[in-house]
């Protein structure tokens, strides 16, 4: 289900009249301003109804001087009406909006109504209360979101999605001298909706009491916080909105918008700032962008920001945040989650005298990017892609300009064949790994057998059956047609011919040579073609991972440019490249490092008596300067995966070493093994131990924990590459 934008301008019209516009949709736009039928009157607006009947009174906002002048025959519903009906009024804008709701439902998707409203008398208009026969209140509708759009000159929409863990950290400001909140049971509530995601490492809460400005800014900063939780008072000074924080005697401190959203700006991480204050989404009548949402949108450049219109109980403000964050948590979009916490405040007002029954529509979402993804969520990625992409090529321009049309669909099929090759290299080095490890128990049997007394070639026969299961899906991945790498098809004739790319024809014939001499007993013909086939498939292994690495770097070489630099597909798409560049080149690493320690391993396997320290030393010496120090390591640290203390603290080998676990254990491995080496040549100034003890569990423990994470990184790249398949058949069909 995807979300259409359908975006709203609302100016200045003649004579102090208001005008519409329709500026994007999927069904047009509206070429020049339609009148907006709102009439200023004291304490508010007037609508009159096109059919000529008396005019009905709107609301200038829902504060509550306001609500309790209303008379007592105004509902919500015939508030939402006129404002719904003002919407549609004229008749070009009512088939725009009817066509692309109609368009909408039948492909499945939903509609996100996004109003910039211009004249700071309407800023305050309650569009949330919009309602519509049969749907009703469309914000608590399923397949309508009613959102704000602050158009920002100068500043590129950043993207909202982030990568997990979603770090949000939870401010509350409690001042002594303003109404006591019940911050506690808020902060219990949203930690009780997303627990399973705390749990599974998706999510983290941090909290942050009673901050001063600084210790704010500083604890977003060094924690790359982003989402900002803030759980206290909002208010107007005259007509300067402000937050009030706390001073340290514990009395309010009233903080204005522009210094508010200063201390934000350069937050790179920060995508939402949520204001659980009352007045915090209100925008100056007078002083445009004055308000303390919008102004975080201009001066901090945030993709969105969730603030309350008027003042909220804190019952609903609690039960908005506990609903708002459960959806977030089972990776809604913010609409969704939105609604969810509009109707948890529904649910809980009805029946309640009026001014807490129009709560619901007092949560006001500002929203710049057109995906409200927030956590970015792997397995969904593709999901995101194809909608974007589809939101692209739906576009009306892509039916009127050709030019724009045919670069689209060149990018859409070089990416989807790029797509398809690195997964068909990635499985073939699957099919090659997997035969090369099933061959080396025929090569122990194979020496065994001609080597020893005891040696028995059925044994050899037995494991050799198991790679001849191998060889067999070699054959038929180099023989079917979908397989992208494939230059010359593998076809084996009745006759022994083998027609193939190098890849397939060399193994398939190395492996016929070894079991031609393993069938006629050929003991000497048995080592020879056994160290060729292997010869083969390392050597084919080897260029499989070349290949993606290739192909990885021209994705990463490729300029997407589908709407400027700026569309959701764009950052979607960079982000899966960087996602896969880190994958592949972790998984090249930890292969080289598995490559270039097995000499270690070898070096002391054999009893300890026998040992040559200085070959061990040479060998572990080779493997830190080939792999783990000239590639791993750094890599790790560029990406964040590995963080050392500095120079001249505490010891390495005590602490002070975070990152990804999978790089914290083998980096504190490492130096275990440094350690060890250290006592085996007699240079360690620690009390004599069993050094060949030592040094064996050292390099037992680095050895077992590079097999685990080399096969988690290799089953990561398969899940990816799998999901890149699936995706280039999407993108292809786009493409056509």
């Amino acid at each position: 289900m995807a979300i259409i934008n359908f975006d709203i301008l609302i100016a200045a019209g003649e004579n102090g009249s208001y005008a519409l516009r329709v500026l994007e949709s999927t069904h047009g736009r509206t070429d020049s301003p339609v009148r907006y039928p709102l009439a200023d009157v004291p304490n508010g607006f007037n609508f009159s109804p096109a059919d000529g009947s008396p005019p009905l009174f709107v609301p200038p906002n829902l504060d509550d001087t306001v609500i309790d002048a209303l008379p007592a025959d105004v509902t919500w519903e015939s508030i939402g009406g006129s404002l719904y009906n003002a919407l549609i009024f004229d008749n070009r804008v009512q088939d725009i909006l009817g066509s692309a709701i109609g368009a909408a439902r039948a492909n499945g998707d939903r509609i996100r109504i996004r109003f910039q409203v211009e004249p700071g008398a309407l800023r305050r208009l309650a569009f949330e209360l919009m309602h519509r026969t049969p749907e009703g209140f469309l914000s608590l509708a399923a397949d309508f979101s009613i959102t704000r759009y602050v158009a920002v000159e100068g500043l590129p929409i950043r993207t909202l999605v982030t990568p997990p863990p979603l770090k949000v950290l939870i401010v509350t400001a409690s001042p002594s001298n303003l109404p006591a909140l019940n911050v506690d049971a808020e902060i219990a509530r949203v930690r009780q909706a997303v627990q399973p995601m705390l749990d599974a490492g998706y999510i983290e809460i941090h909290e942050l009491r009673d901050p001063s400005l600084t210790t704010l800014r500083s604890t977003l900063r060094a924690k790359e916080i982003a989402v900002l939780h803030f759980i206290g008072h909002g208010d107007f000074s005259g007509t300067t909105p402000v937050l009030a924080l706390t001073k340290p005697d514990k009395t309010a401190h009233a903080v204005d918008a522009e210094t508010f959203a200063v201390n934000l700006a350069g937050v790179d991480s920060l995508r939402l700032a949520f204001l659980n204050a009352c007045d915090s989404a209100i925008e100056s009548t007078t002083i445009p962008l004055l308000g303390i949402a919008p102004k975080l949108m201009q001066r901090a450049n945030l993709p969105a920001v969730i603030a309350m219109s008027a003042k909220i109980s804190d019952g609903s403000a609690i039960a908005f945040s506990e609903a708002l964050y459960g959806a977030l948590a089972r990776g809604g979009e913010i609409d969704d989650a939105i609604r969810e916490g509009r109707i948890a405040i529904f649910n809980r007002q009805q029946g309640k005298k009026r001014a807490l029954t129009r709560e619901f529509a007092l949560p006001v979402l500002f929203l710049r990017p057109a995906s409200a993804q927030l956590i970015d969520f792997p397995e969904r990625q593709n999901e995101r892609i194809v909608a974007a992409v589809n939101t692209i090529t739906a576009a009306p321009e892509m039916r009127t300009q050709i030019q724009l049309r045919d670069q689209v669909r060149r990018q859409l099929s070089a990416l989807s064949n790029m797509y398809t090759r690195i997964a068909n290299w990635k499985t073939l080095h699957d099919i090659l790994q997997t035969l090369e490890g099933t061959f080396d128990l025929v090569e122990k049997e194979v020496n065994r057998a001609v080597s020893t007394p005891e040696g028995d070639l059925n044994l050899v026969f037995s494991t050799w059956t198991l790679c001849q299961t191998h060889i067999e899906k070699l054959k038929a991945f180099a023989s079917d047609p979908r397989t992208a790498i494939v230059v010359t098809p593998f076809v084996e004739s009745a006759d022994g011919g083998i027609q193939g790319d190098p890849w397939s024809a060399s193994i398939v014939a190395a492996a016929l040579r070894f079991d031609t001499a393993l069938n006629s007993g050929d003991e000497s013909g048995l080592r020879r073609t056994a160290r060729a086939l292997r010869l083969a498939v390392q050597t084919h292994l080897n260029m499989s991972d070349k290949a993606i690495l290739d192909v990885n770097r021209d994705l990463a070489g490729i300029t997407l440019k589908f709407d400027g630099g700026k569309s959701d597909a764009e950052n979607e798409l960079r982000t899966l490249h960087r996602r896969l560049d880190e994958r592949v080149m972790i998984h090249d690493m930890l292969q080289d490092l598995t490559n270039a320690f097995r000499r270690v391993r070898d070096e002391t396997t054999a009893p300890a008596a026998l040992w040559d320290a200085e070959d061990i030393q040479t060998a572990w010496d080779y493997t830190r300067a080939s792999s783990l120090d000239s590639r791993l390591i750094p890599f790790a640290t560029s990406i964040g995966a590995l963080n050392l203390p500095a120079k001249n603290t505490e010891p390495r080998e005590t602490g002070g070493i975070t990152g990804e676990p999978f790089m914290v254990e083998l980096y504190t491995l490492g130096e275990r093994i440094d350690r060890a080496l250290e006592l085996v040549s007699g240079e360690a100034v620690t009390a004599p131990v069993n050094a060949a003890f030592v040094l064996s569990e050292a390099v037992r423990a680095f050895d077992t924990a590079l097999r685990r994470h080399y096969f988690l990184a290799d089953k990561a790249l398969n899940d990816l590459t799998t999901a890149l398949l699936e995706l280039a058949g999407k993108l292809a069909n786009d493409a056509d």
